[in-house]
């Protein structure tokens, strides 16, 4: 999971043309270590590009965790979303 995200990161990193990213967590376990990087890269890339990044399969705490950061971080290019249909319906408005 941290090796798929250090590879996503560089590619959003890297591009200047909008980019639009849809993770499927579902079945994936997601320690500190993976959610601390997440964040770091959140701040540091992806809310300098012109990217947005819709994720689903968090629940729970899990899911109240990721409102809770990117409330308090003011992302917005960032959206836990429900089902894919409404990741989609997100990522192209």
């Amino acid at each position: 999971m941290i090796a798929q995200l250090d590879e996503v990161t560089r590619i959003v990193a890297s591009s200047s043309d909008r980019l639009l990213a849809l993770t499927n967590l579902q079945e994936c376990g997601t320690g500190p270590d993976f959610m601390n990087k997440a964040k770091q890269y959140g701040k540091d890339v992806y809310s300098r590009r012109n990217a947005r990044h819709a994720v689903i399969g968090i629940t729970g705490l899990k899911n109240m965790l990721l409102q809770g950061f990117l409330a308090a971080s003011g992302a917005k290019h960032t959206k836990a979303c429900g089902t894919e249909a409404e990741a989609l319906e997100w990522l192209t408005s």
